[in-house]
C-alpha cells in the first residue's frame, strides 16, 4: 500500500486477521524532473515507518528475493477482486488463472489491439476494470502504458495531449468529469480513438459529443471479467 493510505489500516495491524503491511513511497520512483503537476501525497518523501509489522517496500526490493516455483494450475484461484456494490452488496468474486487470461487475451482480441498504441489507467487496479482493461491487457499486448495514482481530470487531458493516448478504460463518471473540466479545450486529445468501460449508463449528451469527435464508445465490455466469477461472501 502507499504511505499515504497507512494510517487507515494501522489501527488493524495485530488486532485483525491483518499481520502484516508493506508500505510503498511513490516519491521513491521520483528520478527525473517534470513539469507534470505532482499531487503532494506523490512528492511526499518516504516516511521510514517501523514496527514488527511493517516492511517497506524499498526494503523488500534490496533484499532480492526469488519467486518461489510455478505450482498453481489454470483451474486455482487467481484473484479476487470485489464488486463495486451499484446493483448490490459488494462481493468477492472468485476467478481462476484461466477466466483471468480468457479475458485478457479475449479483450485485447477484440479490440485488435497493436503494441504500438499507447493506452492510459486511470481505473483501480483492484477491481476488474483497471486490472484487465488498464494493466494485464496492456501488458500481455506490450503497450506503451501512461498510469495515474489518482483520478485527476487535468492531469489526465495533460498526459492525453503528452504522450498521445489513444484509448483507455475508465467509467462513465470519470468521463463526463473528464470532459466537464472548464479547460478541457486548451489541450489537444485529437489522439483519443477509443473509450471503454462500463458500470453505469453513459448519458446521451456524452456520448454524442464523443462520436462528434470521432472518438469510439465500448461500453460495459468487461462486465464477464466483472461478474463471471463465483461470488465469495467473507465469513
Amino acid at each position: 500500500m502507499s504511505q499515504e493510505l497507512y494510517s487507515r489500516v494501522e489501527p488493524l495491524l495485530g488486532k485483525s486477521i491483518l499481520k502484516t503491511v508493506i508500505v510503498a513511497a511513490y516519491s521513491d520512483y521520483l528520478k527525473q524532473p517534470t513539469t507534470l503537476a505532482v499531487p503532494d501525497f506523490i512528492a511526499a518523501p518516504r516516511s521510514d515507518l517501523a514496527g514488527p509489522n511493517i516492511t517497506l517496500w524499498r526494503d523488500v526490493l534490496a533484499s532480492g528475493l526469488k519467486p518461489g516455483p510455478l505450482t498453481a494450475g489454470p483451474d486455482d484461484l487467481c484473484v479476487m477482486p470485489y464488486t463495486s456494490g451499484t446493483t448490490g452488496t459488494p462481493k468477492g468474486c472468485m476467478h481462476t488463472h484461466r477466466s483471468a487470461m480468457h479475458t485478457t487475451v479475449a479483450g485485447m482480441r477484440w479490440f485488435a489491439m497493436q503494441p504500438e498504441v499507447t493506452l492510459m489507467a486511470v481505473a483501480p487496479m483492484f477491481h476488474v476494470t483497471g486490472m484487465q482493461g488498464g494493466m494485464n491487457g496492456p501488458l500481455y499486448v506490450g503497450n506503451t502504458l501512461v498510469m495515474l495514482s489518482r483520478w485527476d481530470r487535468s492531469a489526465a487531458a495533460e498526459c492525453v495531449q503528452r504522450y498521445r493516448v489513444s484509448s483507455w478504460t475508465a467509467v462513465p463518471t470519470m468521463i463526463q468529469d473528464f470532459f466537464a473540466n472548464p479547460d478541457i479545450a486548451k489541450y489537444d486529445l485529437s489522439s483519443i480513438r477509443r473509450l471503454t468501460g462500463g458500470g453505469a449508463a453513459m448519458p446521451a449528451a456524452v456520448a454524442q459529443r464523443l462520436e462528434g469527435m470521432g472518438v469510439h464508445l465500448l461500453r460495459g465490455v468487461w462486465a464477464v471479467g466483472n461478474h463471471g466469477g463465483h461470488p465469495y461472501q467473507p465469513s
